[in-house]
C-alpha cells in the first residue's frame, strides 16, 4: 500500500467542504490549507477519486430531488394555459411546454439510436 492508497483524516474532514465550495481559494481558506497543499493532494488519486465521488453523488441527489419536483413544474405551466391568465403568460407556458416536449423528444431520439447501434 502506497501513501497515494490512503487519504489522511485532514484529507478526509476537507473533502465535503471542496464538494459545495466551487471556488478553490475560499474552499482552501474554509478547509485551512492553502491552494499549494490541495493542487498537491489533487495528485493523489484516490484523494481526487474520492473528491469525484463525493461531488457525483451530490448531484445525483440534485437530480433526484428534481425529477421530484418536475412533476409540480409541468403543473405549473398547465395551470398558466388557463384562458383566465393574460395571453402573455399563456403564451409563455405554451411556449416553454413545446420546448421542453422537444427536447425531450430530441434527447428520446438521440438515446434510442445509441441503444439501436448496440
Amino acid at each position: 500500500m502506497t501513501n497515494d492508497d490512503v487519504l489522511s483524516p485532514k484529507q478526509r474532514s476537507v473533502l465535503p467542504i471542496f464538494c459545495t465550495q466551487l471556488n478553490i481559494e475560499k474552499a482552501c481558506a474554509e478547509a485551512g490549507i492553502s491552494k499549494q497543499t490541495f493542487y498537491q493532494w489533487m495528485k493523489n488519486p484516490q484523494f481526487k477519486r474520492e473528491l469525484w465521488r463525493m461531488r457525483r453523488a451530490i448531484g445525483t441527489q440534485s437530480i433526484e430531488q428534481l425529477k421530484i419536483e418536475s412533476k409540480r413544474a409541468a403543473d405549473t405551466l398547465t395551470e398558466l394555459l388557463d384562458p383566465q391568465n393574460p395571453p402573455g403568460v399563456r403564451r409563455a407556458a405554451a411556449n416553454d411546454i413545446l420546448n421542453y416536449v422537444l427536447k425531450f423528444r430530441e434527447n428520446e431520439s438521440l438515446l434510442f439510436e445509441m441503444y439501436e447501434e448496440d
